[in-house]
């Protein structure tokens, strides 16, 4: 009980709560720093939704999977019409393929094209630079 009583008074130490708070601020930091580089790399593919779309398409190509577009809006949860809006936009900035699926002419499948897997390696590289 009385180890209890003590945890919370470590907790507001100063020296500790400065640490803490350093950490935190450095990390946010380079959070900062990341999309920075994102937007500087993607244009403004590198905002939202855009930059998650371009990194789900990618993981699932790395994986070996055949993402589709009813798949990607499930997994982030955005509506067929807006999906189809935004992956326009990536396709125009010739970031993305989309595919007629040869087994099921109704799935668009989605890849990197050669720019955006050049982009995502290239992002990809800063980021492990930075951790």
């Amino acid at each position: 009980n009385e180890i209890v009583n003590r945890a919370p008074l470590k907790f507001l130490d100063s020296s500790t709560e400065h640490k803490s708070s350093a950490r935190l601020t450095e990390t946010l930091r380079g959070i900062s720093s990341l999309i920075k580089v994102r937007k500087s790399i993607f244009g403004a593919a590198g905002t939202e939704p855009y930059f998650s779309l371009l990194l789900q398409v990618a993981y699932a190509n790395y994986c070996g999977e055949h993402l589709d577009l009813t798949g990607l809006g499930v997994v982030l949860g955005i509506p067929p019409s807006t999906l189809t809006r935004k992956l326009d936009y990536l396709s125009n900035m010739g970031l993305i393929t989309r595919t007629q699926d040869g087994d099921d002419r109704r799935r668009v499948v989605l890849q990197l094209s050669k720019i955006g897997l050049d982009r995502v390696r290239q992002y990809l590289a800063c980021v492990k630079s930075k951790l």
